[in-house]
């Protein structure tokens, strides 16, 4: 694996083992990179500046990553790093972890609770949550109380197939998961919601029904709960699924783009990219079909100008970068 620029230029040689590291590419000015078994990171010049000694690692956010140090079986480490390859403190991570967002994270810490961490290690605010999401605009996604179910299937709040908040299956059935938004200080300031997503573009996706609306910052109903399922805003634009298809509303709650997809991943640098009659298309803010082709497999939406897409024949494994006019500027073949 190697890097190109916006332009298609190698930048950096193939010289990494190839792994899945979607979306993992240089954040906070570096990326993780894989020789052999371990992990570490390079800068844009394609150098070392954390060597590769961790198991696995996640993507550089404030300033710090989430660490494996050590497999197998306990005693290993597991731990936010700095820059420098350092651990930030002697916190010992046994549980699930957030990435930092507005100087917190939120991490999973024995007991099963959540707790959120500042940027020095330090538990900022205490381990009392079953479930806990970063901060945007302020304010975290939570669920308070454990011993609960959300009530549907492919929820984007779950890390666990079962759909459940508890280490057993019971033999009744479990009452419906409340989720509720805190603040900076652990304060809850919002609550009663079935499922709930975090706020992007000063509005979240949430429902107190079997529908989904948005609602503001101060809980008032900006855009009516009469959704199947949504997306967070993006450019604008929230995709919102009506009778199983997707289409794409404003933040007046209009429908721009009728529902007609099958699956979209939103809009990203102005394109959006959807999925139709088994085929990847990118397409404009009025619905309209970008660059005069489809695209098989996979597609990936925009990213520091270029987006990652299969091209025909499907048998020859031809894959490519585009740029906003849809011209490829870097084509390979993947090989087993």
């Amino acid at each position: 694996m190697g890097y190109i620029d916006a332009t298609g230029k190698v930048v950096i040689p193939h010289g990494f083992d190839l792994t899945f590291n979607y979306d993992w590419d240089f954040l906070d000015g570096v990326a993780p990179v894989q020789i052999g078994r371990k992990w570490g990171y390079i800068d844009s010049a394609g150098s070392f500046v954390i060597p590769p000694l961790f198991e696995w690692v996640r993507p550089f956010s404030e300033g710090r990553a989430l660490v494996r140090l050590g497999s197998g079986g306990p005693p290993y480490r597991i731990g936010f790093i700095a820059k420098d390859g350092k651990f930030i403190s002697e916190l010992n991570i046994n549980g699930g972890a957030e990435s930092f967002s507005e100087g917190f994270a939120a991490v999973e810490l024995p007991g099963r609770k959540w707790a959120y961490i500042d940027k020095a290690g330090n538990v900022a605010l205490p381990q009392r949550f079953a479930w806990a999401r970063r901060f945007s605009h302020g304010m975290a996604l939570v669920i308070e109380k454990g011993g609960c179910e959300v009530l549907e299937s492919g929820c984007d709040c779950m890390d666990i197939p079962a759909d459940r908040f508890e280490p057993t299956r019971p033999t009744e059935p479990l009452p419906p998961c409340r989720f509720s938004f805190i603040n900076k200080t652990g304060k809850t300031v919002l609550t009663g919601y079935q499922n709930a997503q975090e706020f992007s573009e000063g509005v979240a996706g949430a429902r107190r029904s079997n529908l989904w609306g948005f609602i503001g910052r101060d809980g008032s109903q900006v855009i009516a709960e009469r959704f199947d399922a949504v997306k967070p805003f993006r450019d604008g634009l929230a995709a919102v699924q009506i009778d199983g298809k997707w289409g794409f509303i404003d933040h007046g709650g209009e429908i721009i783009i009728k529902p007609q997809f099958s699956y979209t991943e939103g809009f990203s640098e102005g394109i959006g990219l959807v999925f139709q009659d088994q085929w990847f298309k990118f397409i404009d803010k009025t619905g309209r079909q970008l660059f005069g082709q489809t695209f098989f497999w996979v597609a990936a939406p925009f990213a520091s100008g270029l987006a990652h897409v299969g091209l025909l024949p499907r048998t020859a494994g031809r894959w490519a970068y585009i740029d906003h006019e849809g011209t490829v500027v870097y084509e390979y073949t993947a090989r087993q």
